[in-house]
């Protein structure tokens, strides 16, 4: 496949060859695309934090979930992004046992897979659930106490696949965590503060053996949706930087799959 196959092969081809292109990988992923093998992955990340409608937004499809409508159990996904198939494994993210149960399954289960890709979604404690709106929402505004245990739980939640997928001789090839709901919380600051969150903080800090291996961090948004349709959204993030965000997000996703 040519340089130009490639940008004629995927939707907004241009944008993401061009990023490839800086990176020094399209050469690469230009050969693994003419391959056409299709690339597990697993998905992980707490209750609310938008993996359903993440995946659902890079397959193309409508991405509104009622909040109550919770994963329940793993399932495999095999769907098509930009035109190349990936078989990806959506996984609940609540604490209950049975839900941790079958979370371990999926672990357990990509632990056999071959060069596994893991995309962890989080969105720093932005979750919409089941929890009541009183308990996540006060004055039309985030509840701070709720954020914040819900970034305590993304990141106590690290613990179950971080050493058996990535410790020595584990399966993950590569990890990218994706900062969702990038309508609620991106700033018109230079210094976004979530990303560094994640990239310097505390979260980074408990990756242990995830840290040490390619690793992508991705801002990202489905859809433009209010907090529990109350708290209003940041007022920055406009459709171009949505776009531009998945153009990056796909780029880089190529660029692991190809290594």
């Amino acid at each position: 496949m040519t340089e130009e196959g490639i940008e004629a092969f995927i939707p907004y081809g241009r944008e993401v060859a061009a990023i490839l292109r800086k990176t020094g990988a399209l050469e690469r992923v230009v050969e693994w695309l003419s391959r056409k093998s299709p690339q597990y992955v697993l998905v992980l990340g707490a209750s609310g934090a938008g993996k359903s409608s993440f995946i659902k937004h890079l397959l193309g499809e409508g991405t509104q979930i009622s909040r109550h409508n919770r994963t329940v159990g793993f399932h495999d996904v095999d769907g098509m992004i930009e035109n190349i198939r990936f078989l990806i494994t959506d996984t609940p993210g609540q604490m209950d046992e049975v839900y941790k149960d079958e979370r371990m399954k999926a672990i357990l289960t990509a632990a056999r897979q071959d060069k596994l890709g893991i995309i962890n979604v989080v969105s720093y404690g932005l979750h919409e659930e089941t929890v009541p709106k009183d308990k996540a929402v006060v004055d039309a505004s985030a509840n701070a106490s709720y954020l914040q245990s819900r970034r305590d739980l993304e990141i106590s939640l690290l613990s179950q696949w971080t050493n058996v997928l990535c410790g020595d001789g584990g399966a993950a090839a590569w990890v990218m965590t994706v900062v969702t709901k990038a309508d609620l919380w991106w700033t018109g600051h230079a210094d976004q503060e979530v990303l560094k969150y994640y990239q310097e903080g505390p979260y980074f800090q408990a990756l242990g053996p995830a840290a040490r291996l390619r690793h992508r961090f991705c801002p990202h948004s489905s859809h433009n949706q209010l907090f529990y349709h109350t708290v209003p959204l940041s007022g920055y993030y406009d459709d171009k930087l949505k776009q531009t965000h998945r153009d990056e997000f796909v780029a880089a996703l190529l660029e692991n799959v190809s290594l």
